[in-house]
């Protein structure tokens, strides 16, 4: 008799688990594929890794439209964040107490409450019926430079592939990352807009 834990079990065992290897540099995804670079692996590979939530009204602190979407270590840690089991981080346009100098590298010191270690990757902005508009993405150090944030852009492309992806003024970390996701120049002002 087939037990259902034994399918869930096989289920989770498929998804991949990110991994980082000891020299601190190497992030690796396994699963059904095996072992791999995370830059080797397709989005379609960590779909399951990855959880984005649209907020459809108003709030106090946000917009009709504040997507937040993460890439979590594991496709159980995903289902925990879409459980509610694990807190959402959001990175907050000013800096915590004014004690931190940028608000993008600074939310992984602040947000240390019970399963946000398994957070990876955060992308932040506003989901309209005209733009996906990408005003925050931050990835955990140690993480940085293995394709989490394009995984992170490229998975809500491919969920509104009518839609242009607008960004707002970015670090100079983040012009360099534009240009390489998008494959096109962008040099504008602080806060312009750029359709890719």
């Amino acid at each position: 008799m087939i037990k259902l834990t034994d399918i869930v079990n096989e289920i989770l065992n498929e998804m991949p688990t990110i991994l980082r290897r000891h020299d601190g540099k190497s992030v690796y995804g396994s699963g059904r594929f095996g072992e791999k670079p995370l830059k080797k692996l397709s989005v379609d590979d960590v779909s399951e890794n990855i959880v984005t939530f649209v907020a459809d009204k108003p709030g106090i602190m946000w917009n009709k439209g504040l997507f937040l979407s993460y890439f979590m270590d594991s496709a159980e840690s995903a289902q925990d964040m879409k459980n509610e089991k694990i807190p959402y981080i959001f990175v907050h346009d000013r800096p915590r107490l004014n004690f931190t100098i940028s608000p993008i590298n600074d939310v992984w010191k602040w947000n240390k409450e019970p399963g946000q270690q398994h957070i990876l990757g955060v992308a932040q902005g506003t989901l309209t019926d005209k733009e996906i508009y990408v005003d925050k993405l931050t990835i955990r150090p140690g993480y940085k430079r293995n394709t989490i944030g394009t995984k992170l852009l490229a998975t809500l492309q491919k969920n509104h592939p009518e839609l242009p992806m607008n960004f707002s003024g970015p670090t100079e970390a983040g012009f360099n990352f534009i240009k390489k996701f998008t494959g096109k120049e962008w040099e504008p002002k602080h806060g312009e807009r750029k359709e890719f």
